[in-house]
């Protein structure tokens, strides 16, 4: 699990490198998203989890995915705590890539203006 992360940490690193070599990054959108939310109980009894991971695995599991959007652009710092409806992401990546969304203030009013029909979609198909 802790290599998983730290593979993934290396990778963003190297993608983020070439996109700079490249002279792109300021004018690239990154998504990065995973497959499950936080699952301390998956490593934290294994050797090797520090003292502070084995600190925030004590906090518990998380049910939610993280999403992490890096706009292109200057930084735009903006966290939004409230949970994203996975149902969401292809009509986002496509607001993203049409210029609809185009900066972390402008993401944050798109999402929370299509959060509460997402989740009534979600739930009617079931």
């Amino acid at each position: 699990y802790l290599d998983n992360l730290d593979l993934v940490d290396r990778t963003v690193g190297e993608v983020r490198r070439e996109l700079e070599s490249r002279g792109l990054w300021e004018s690239t959108v990154l998504i990065v998203t995973a497959d499950h939310g936080y699952r301390p109980a998956e490593w934290a009894h294994m050797p090797g989890a520090s003292p502070e991971l084995r600190a925030l695995a004590a906090k518990g599991e998380s049910t939610t995915v993280p999403l992490i959007v890096k706009m292109a652009g200057p930084a735009q710092p903006l966290l939004e705590n409230n949970p994203f409806p996975a149902t969401l992401l292809k009509d986002m990546t496509i607001a993203l890539l049409g210029g609809e969304i185009r900066d972390a203030r402008g993401l944050a009013e798109w999402i929370a203006a299509r959060r509460s029909g997402a989740s009534l979609r979600s739930e009617h198909r079931k």
